[in-house]
C-alpha cells in the first residue's frame, strides 16, 4: 500500500495537477528499478551472471546512496526520453510516452550483459521496510503540499486549465512541464527502488503498460489533482 501510495502520488503530480497524460513512467521506473538493484548486488552475484565493467562489477554502496542515484537517473532518463515529444498534443503524445515503457523493456532484454535479459537480476538486499516506506511516504505527502502551495506548484495548476492562457501570464511552460515531470519521475523512482528491495528482485516485465493502467486507475478512483 505505502509503495504503490509512494508511486501514484509522483504519477499524479503530472499527469493530475499538470494535466499532461503520460504512460511513460513505467519505463523511468524500470532504469532505476535496474539502478537500485546493479549498485547493491553482491559483487559475487554480478562477476557470476554479468558481464560488466570492472569499477562497476565491484562497485558495491549503501541502500539510501543507491536510492538516491536511482531516483536522479530516473528523473534525468524521464527528461531526456520525454522532451522530443513536448511538442506533441493529445492522444499524440499519450501515444509517444506509451513508447517509451517499449522502448526501455525492449532494452532490458536485450541488453543482457547489464540487465541478464528476461531472467532479470535476483537476490537483491533486502532493505525496504515499514520505517522506510511509511517513512518517505509522509515527506512525499508534505513535500507535494508544500509545492503546490508554492508559485510553482500554482503555475502547474494554471497550466493545466490553458497552456495558451498560461504562457500569455508569462508562465514558462516548457521550464514548468519539465519540472513536473522531473519531480514526478523522482518520486516514481524511489518507489522503484523501494519495491525492488521489497520483492528482492527485478526483470524487463516488472513494470509493464499493465502495472501502468493499475496506477491510472488508481489515481482515478483517488481523485486526480488530489492529495
Amino acid at each position: 500500500f505505502g509503495l504503490t501510495a509512494i508511486v501514484a502520488l509522483g504519477v499524479n503530480l503530472t499527469n493530475g495537477y499538470t494535466n499532461i497524460f503520460s504512460l511513460g513512467f513505467g519505463g523511468t521506473m524500470l532504469i532505476a528499478g535496474y539502478t537500485t538493484a546493479l549498485l547493491t548486488l553482491p559483487v559475487e552475484y554480478k562477476a557470476q551472471f554479468l558481464k560488466l565493467p570492472l569499477w562497476l562489477e565491484q562497485l558495491t554502496v549503501p541502500f539510501p546512496i543507491a536510492m538516491l542515484a536511482a531516483g536522479c537517473l530516473g528523473m534525468f532518463a524521464s527528461i531526456i526520453l520525454l522532451l522530443p515529444a513536448f511538442r506533441l498534443r493529445g492522444q499524440y503524445f499519450i501515444l509517444a510516452s506509451m513508447g517509451i515503457n517499449i522502448v526501455v523493456e525492449n532494452l532490458a532484454e536485450n541488453v543482457r550483459w547489464l540487465t541478464h535479459g528476461n531472467i532479470g537480476l535476483r537476490g537483491i538486499p533486502m532493505y525496504t521496510n515499514i520505517w522506510w516506506v511509511f517513512g518517505l511516504l509522509a515527506i512525499t505527502l508534505y513535500s507535494l503540499h508544500r509545492l503546490m502551495q508554492s508559485k510553482h506548484g500554482r503555475a502547474l495548476i494554471v497550466i493545466s486549465k490553458d497552456q495558451e492562457l498560461a504562457g500569455v501570464m508569462g508562465i514558462n511552460v516548457v521550464r514548468y512541464k519539465v519540472l513536473s515531470f522531473a519531480v514526478g519521475s523522482f518520486i516514481s523512482s524511489i518507489g522503484a527502488a523501494l519495491w525492488c528491495h521489497q520483492v528482492l528482485m527485478i526483470n524487463p516485465k516488472a513494470f509493464s503498460l499493465l502495472y501502468v493502467f493499475q496506477l491510472v486507475s488508481m489515481i482515478a478512483i483517488g481523485g486526480i489533482g488530489t492529495l
